[in-house]
C-alpha cells in the first residue's frame, strides 16, 4: 500500500543518513588520529635515545573492551511484517589474548600482533508479525595487525593496520519452525592506533581502538517466504580496549 511503501522509503532514508553520519565520524576519527600521531612523532625526536624505552621482542598479553557491529537487510522487505537488521544492537563486552613481536630503531617501533577475542554481542528483534523474529551475534573477533610506532620515554604512540576475521550471523525464525540462518564466516580489514605505556618493569598496559570493515552480504530470497533480491550484511565493528601485556625482552 501507499501507507507502507512510504514507511520503507523513510527507513531507507533514515539508513543513509546514518550511514552518512558514520562515514563522517570516522573521517574526522582518523585525521584526528593521523594528526596526533605526526605530533608525537615531532615530539619524540628530541628526546634524548638513553631515555626511551627498548620495546623490542615477543610479547604476550590480554585485553578486555566495548564493541559495537553494524548490520543491514531486513525480513521480507515488501510484506507489512518487514523487520530491518540494523535495528539490531549488536553490542557488548569483547575481550581475549594477544601476542607480538617488536623491531625498535631508535625511536621507532616496527611490529606485527595477532589476537583472538570472544565477545558477547546478541540481540533480538520482533517484527509486526507475532509468529517472526529475527536475533544477531558476533561471538569471534581477530585479527593479524602490523605496528608502527614511535617510543617517547616510556611511551609508544602506535597505528596499527591488518586483516581482521569474524564468526557472526543473523537469524530469522518463525513459528512453527523453520529457521533461516545467514551466516558470516569473514575476512575484512582493520586499522586503529592507541597509546602504550611500560608501567613496570617487561609489563606494559595499553588502550587502543579499532575499526573493522567487513561488508559481508548473504542473499536471503531462498529463505523461506523470502523475495528475489532480499539479502543481509555484516557491514563494519567498532572495538575500544584497554589491555595488559608481558614482554620477554
Amino acid at each position: 500500500s501507499a501507507g507502507r511503501e512510504l514507511t520503507v522509503n523513510e527507513s531507507l532514508t533514515a539508513m543513509r543518513g546514518d550511514n552518512m553520519k558514520t562515514r563522517l565520524l570516522t573521517t574526522v576519527a582518523s585525521a584526528l588520529a593521523f594528526s596526533g600521531f605526526v605530533q608525537f612523532a615531532h615530539a619524540a625526536d628530541v628526546i634524548p635515545q638513553d631515555t626511551v624505552t627498548d620495546w623490542s621482542g615477543f610479547y604476550v598479553g590480554a585485553q578486555i573492551g566495548f564493541g559495537d557491529a553494524n548490520l543491514s537487510g531486513c525480513i521480507e522487505c515488501s510484506s507489512s511484517s518487514v523487520a530491518f537488521a540494523d535495528d539490531l544492537n549488536l553490542s557488548g563486552i569483547t575481550g581475549g589474548l594477544h601476542a607480538g613481536y617488536n623491531l625498535q630503531s631508535n625511536d621507532i617501533v616496527f611490529g606485527i600482533e595477532g589476537d583472538i577475542n570472544l565477545n558477547d554481542w546478541k540481540d533480538r528483534g520482533n517484527t509486526e508479525s507475532d509468529d517472526e523474529w529475527q536475533t544477531g551475534s558476533v561471538d569471534v573477533l581477530g585479527s593479524i595487525r602490523g605496528r608502527l610506532g614511535i617510543a617517547a620515554g616510556d611511551a609508544l604512540f602506535f597505528v596499527t593496520g591488518g586483516v581482521a576475521l569474524s564468526d557472526a550471523e543473523w537469524v530469522s525464525y518463525r513459528d512453527p519452525p523453520p529457521k533461516d540462518t545467514a551466516k558470516f564466516n569473514d575476512i575484512g580489514a582493520v586499522l586503529g592506533g592507541g597509546v602504550e605505556l611500560m608501567a613496570f618493569e617487561n609489563v606494559s598496559i595499553r588502550a587502543e581502538g579499532l575499526y573493522y570493515i567487513f561488508n559481508d552480504k548473504v542473499d536471503i530470497s531462498d529463505f523461506e517466504e523470502g523475495s528475489d533480491g532480499e539479502s543481509v550484511k555484516l557491514k563494519d565493528m567498532y572495538v575500544i580496549r584497554v589491555g595488559v601485556s608481558w614482554h620477554f625482552n
